[in-house]
């Protein structure tokens, strides 16, 4: 969720450890490491677009 006011973005996350559930908590960004999370998102992306050739092979 993005507050236009403060600028901030919260990501509600929930924590677990070994799968057992730990609780939950918010990830709160400021505008600019909003936009770098995207921004490094948007390129890993991208990158991983232009080069279907690196796979992971099936496991059996």
């Amino acid at each position: 969720m993005h507050d236009p006011t403060s600028g901030e973005t919260r990501i509600p996350l929930r924590l677990f450890e070994i799968d057992e559930p730990q609780g939950d908590a918010d990830l709160v960004l400021s505008r600019a490491e909003t936009e770098r999370l995207h921004a490094t998102l948007a390129g890993f992306l991208a990158q991983n677009k232009a080069a279907p050739h690196v796979c992971r092979r099936p496991v059996l």
